[in-house]
């Protein structure tokens, strides 16, 4: 097999597996809060999935670990066995290492960015523990009593009067740099159309100019001096030979102009096929797993809000912020925006913070608002602590604006923790968000109300203006 067809089957199992596993991640979120032997089903059919992917592919990590977790998840539905928060937690880090096995592919290919190399994390203790839990749980578990015919018979009944699941239109994926080549041929080709456009109508002026002299040549002709019927001849074929240059000329402008016109529309279906729903994010960067983990780690609480999941978006824009921007953003969140639950009821809040994502388009730009619900930013340490590093003199000090102070906070290597943390500290990190963002044409705006939250607003320029 060429390297090229090898890529390419692993990319397809990459991209297969990354989506069977946000949904794997979603319904075990899910599950905590009912008992629901579809949803359980949904999620055995992601697994079996991805572990098929892992046989044909040859991964037998994968395809093992995949095997046990379908073994407990079904389990868990055969037992009828509600699932509590330590269950859940125990098959999420299954979840997890499943990903970073599948991550693995990517970086052995070379499909990753940046990525830090991660630990694979040993599952055999995880599934000892799923193991004893389960069979502490079906131990507790009460018996279902079977169903009486007439229930059952009902049932049949209601699954019958359903509407059938609409048609789903046949589709196919195709690499993203492939859609930027052709984004960037259709540039070339209206920019080609632009100055043929130009040229044919410089090519009318000049014909228009030339039809005129001629008919002036010829009336001058004709009137004041007796012409050979030669001459009258010459001077009618002239005049024939420029109406089929005129009339070739109209024709050549109309193709020009619906040329032009068709290119428009390729370009127009070719920026449709970029855009894809915002709700896809999970797909691209693990949100719902990032909040869960970076706040298990903080000893806080957190939950994730999405707000225009429908608005589409260019795929390359999604991939920017979730691959580029989104680590940075959850870390500042959790670690020094949201707080304990503890502090955050005494101060009449719900004890589970709330880190929520806006998406939605204006005019040509795509804007994507974070905020947390969190303490917001304290200026007056923002403004001591750059006093202490000498970015600002005593007197900008005293009249430093909100603005200004949360400019600040994009100096690179500010912070306003007493010592350098990595996992914590507002400003570390968001000197890199500015400088990703300026890659792509893009900008942050810092919006933060005392005790509220605070909000950082992030607006792309469409990819085609």
């Amino acid at each position: 097999m060429q390297p090229e067809q090898q890529q390419e089957i692993v990319e397809e199992f990459v991209f297969k597996a990354r989506q069977y596993l946000r949904i794997i991640e979603q319904g075990l979120l899910n599950l905590k809060s009912a008992e629901n032997p579809e949803l359980v089903n949904q999620i055995l059919r992601a697994v079996s999935s991805v572990k098929v992917g892992a046989d044909i592919l040859g991964d037998s990590r994968i395809e093992r670990t995949a095997a046990r977790l379908q073994t407990c998840l079904e389990n868990v539905r055969d037992s009828s066995i509600k699932v509590d928060p330590k269950l859940q937690s125990l098959l999420l880090e299954v979840c997890d290492a499943l990903d970073v096995l599948v991550g693995a592919w990517e970086e052995t290919f070379g499909l990753a960015e940046d990525s830090a190399e991660p630990v694979m994390p040993e599952t055999e203790p995880f599934f000892e523990a799923i193991s004893a839990h389960l069979a502490l749980l079906r131990n507790q578990a009460p018996q279902v009593a079977a169903q009486p015919a007439a229930a059952v018979e009902q049932k049949i009944g209601e699954l019958k009067d359903k509407p059938a699941r609409p048609e789903i239109e046949p589709a196919m994926r195709v690499p993203v740099k492939r859609l930027d080549n052709l984004s960037n041929l259709l540039g070339k080709l209206a920019v080609k159309c632009g100055s043929q456009k130009q040229d044919q109508k410089q090519l009318r002026q000049s014909l228009d100019v030339l039809l005129n002299q001629v008919q002036q040549l010829t009336e001058n002709f004709r009137a004041s001096h007796p012409l050979s019927e030669e001459m009258n001849q010459l001077i009618d074929r002239i005049q024939e030979s420029a109406s089929q240059v005129n009339s070739l000329t109209s024709s050549a402008s109309k193709v020009a102009e619906e040329f032009a016109h068709i290119a428009s529309e390729l370009q127009e279906e070719l920026t449709s096929a970029r855009m894809v729903p915002f709700a896809e994010i999970e797909q691209v960067f693990p949100l719902a797993s990032a909040v869960r983990k970076q706040a298990a780690e903080c000893g806080k609480r957190a939950r994730v809000k999405i707000a225009g999941g429908e608005t589409l978006i260019d795929r390359s824009v999604l991939e920017h912020f979730a691959k580029k921007l989104l680590a940075h953003l959850v870390n500042n969140a959790i670690s020094h925006g949201i707080e304990p639950a503890e502090v955050r009821e005494a101060a009449g809040k719900s004890p589970a913070g709330e880190i929520a994502l806006h998406a939605f388009q204006q005019g040509n730009q795509t804007i994507i608002s974070f905020s947390d619900d969190g303490a917001g930013i304290d200026v007056g340490r923002v403004r001591s602590k750059a006093l202490e590093k000498g970015l600002i003199s005593a007197d900008r000090a005293g009249r430093l604006s909100r603005k200004d102070a949360y400019e600040l906070l994009y100096h690179p290597g500010f912070t306003t923790r007493d010592e350098r943390d990595l996992n914590s500290g507002l400003g570390v990190g968001m000197d890199a968000i500015r400088t990703e963002l300026s890659k792509m044409g893009g900008r942050i705006r810092t919006d933060s109300t005392p005790g509220k939250g605070t909000t950082f607003t992030i607006a792309y320029p469409h990819p085609c203006h």
